[in-house]
């Protein structure tokens, strides 16, 4: 059984990070692990088979900005995009680093 509460604290450069499992996909062989990510006050997931990043949000103003970005018939979602470069770069070398790419997180 597979406990999704399961974390594991990581530093990269300079920066500290809880990497957990956000959800797991498939069953059996097939399986895919979508993580979660917890830095700087800011919660991080992957999405859609791990394809991109998505943040939380909390606060009313960035609430406010995604709401007016997106087409009125679009479904709301607490989470949006994350387009920065660097911080997409830097999620995807955390993910990578031996002490996560090492677990095995999905135990039979």
């Amino acid at each position: 059984m597979t406990d999704l509460n399961r974390t594991v604290t990581v530093v990269h450069d300079g920066q500290q990070a809880v990497v957990g499992i956000s959800s797991i996909l498939g069953a059996g062989i097939e399986r895919v692990v979508l993580f979660r990510v917890e830095m700087r006050d800011r919660t991080f997931r992957q999405s859609t088979y791990g394809r991109h990043w998505e943040m939380a949000v909390f606060n009313k103003k960035d609430w406010h900005r995604m709401k007016a970005a997106m087409s009125p018939t679009a479904v709301r979602s607490h989470y949006r995009r994350v387009t920065s470069t660097k911080q997409l770069e830097l999620l995807d070398a955390i993910i990578a680093l031996p002490s996560v790419s090492s677990i095995n997180w999905v135990e039979t």
